[in-house]
Order: C-alpha cells, then sequence, then structure tokens
C-alpha cells in the first residue's frame, strides 16, 4: 500500500475519487484502495480540456478486469484545464501510483466551499467507507 505524507492536501468522496488540491487547481483520481478491488484498468476515457463539469458529473469511464465499465463523478466543479495524457499509452501508473502520476483530470475549481463535502486522507483511510 502507498502511504502518503500528512502534508499531502487529498481529500475522498464516498465513490472513492480523491481530490488533490494545488491552488486553485484539484487533481482528480481514483483512490488506491478501489483500484486494488476492481483489478486491472483496460481502458480509460477521459474528458475534453475545456469541458466544465459539475459535482456528480461523470468525467470518465474506466473498463477493469473485475468491474466492468465504471463511471467516475467528479467531486468539485469547475473547467477540466488538464488530463493525463501519459494513461493513454500507459495505464500502469493508474495502479501503481494513483496519488501522483495517476491523477486523472485537473480542473480549475469554482466553488471551494463543495470541498467541504469531501473527506480528509485520515478518515477515509481508518474506513470512513
Amino acid at each position: 500500500m502507498i502511504h502518503l505524507s500528512e502534508n499531502d492536501p487529498l481529500l475522498f468522496t464516498e465513490t472513492h475519487e480523491y481530490v488533490r488540491i494545488s491552488e486553485d487547481r484539484a487533481f482528480i483520481g481514483l483512490s488506491e484502495p478501489i483500484l486494488q478491488r476492481l483489478g486491472e484498468v483496460t481502458h480509460l476515457e477521459l474528458p475534453e480540456i475545456g469541458s466544465f463539469l459539475q459535482v456528480g458529473d461523470v468525467f470518465a469511464t474506466l473498463d477493469t478486469v473485475n468491474g466492468g465499465e465504471i463511471e467516475l463523478t467528479s467531486p468539485v466543479s469547475g473547467e477540466v484545464t488538464g488530463v493525463n495524457s501519459q494513461l493513454e499509452e500507459n495505464l500502469l501508473p493508474l495502479t501503481t501510483n494513483p496519488y501522483q502520476d495517476g491523477w486523472l483530470v485537473e480542473v480549475a475549481f469554482s466553488e471551494p466551499a463543495e470541498l467541504d463535502d469531501l473527506v480528509p486522507r485520515k478518515e477515509y483511510e481508518n474506513g470512513w467507507v
């Protein structure tokens, strides 16, 4: 299991997406525990840069060996300012280093209060979900 530093600003949703905050940007991905349960990811579809997300919008889909097709929902609202295009050629970082190299999308989030609905890393790791 990957252990993060106490200073890593990660927040989680009850559907296992994570948000890593960096100034006014949110890097969104899937948590390591859910990726372990889903197994190997065989296909990934990410949104277009410039698209706008609302909380709860499907922003990506992935196919896995164990879980079939999974829809990922956005934990924040804002404009998609980046996608992890490295994953188009190699999905391995998604499962081997999900919190750093395996992020999926970068969002310029527009509603900071939405972060209050997310769970801090320590609570998540202690079995919040």
